[in-house]
């Protein structure tokens, strides 16, 4: 079996193929990407505040697990920018975030994201 970090090297590649992807990657529970990164010419923050992005997201997938018991599992949040959507799935102990040109339809790009996720849930 590959290297989780290899498997989802290649997911994030096939995302960035997308016009509307900026972003793809796995982001651990420390806020520190483990693969994937930013479509090549994009930079939208530097890199204290991506790693302050990415740990904003990891510390709201993890508190939003409190709730799993009453209102069930979280399939995935989107945060809505003026200059950027930004999709998130938990996957295990992992984060898979999304940023997407905010002018796209967040429930197509969801959806498509999702289906590429599908196989890999078995993963981790």
């Amino acid at each position: 079996m590959e290297p989780l970090s290899v498997l989802f090297d290649h997911k994030c590649n096939m995302l960035l193929q997308e016009r509307e992807i900026l972003f793809a990657g796995l982001i651990n529970k420390n806020g520190k990407i483990i693969s994937g990164g930013f479509k090549p010419g994009i930079n939208l923050i530097g890199e204290f505040e991506r790693e302050m992005v990415f740990m904003e997201h990891v510390l709201m997938a993890t508190m939003n697990k409190d709730f799993d018991g009453c209102l069930g599992r979280i399939l995935y949040t989107v945060s809505k920018r003026e200059k950027v959507i930004m999709i998130n799935f938990s996957i295990g102990s992992f984060l898979f975030l999304v940023a997407v040109d905010p002018m796209e339809n967040v429930d197509k790009e969801v959806t498509k994201i999702q289906k590429s996720l599908d196989n890999l849930a078995f993963c981790v």
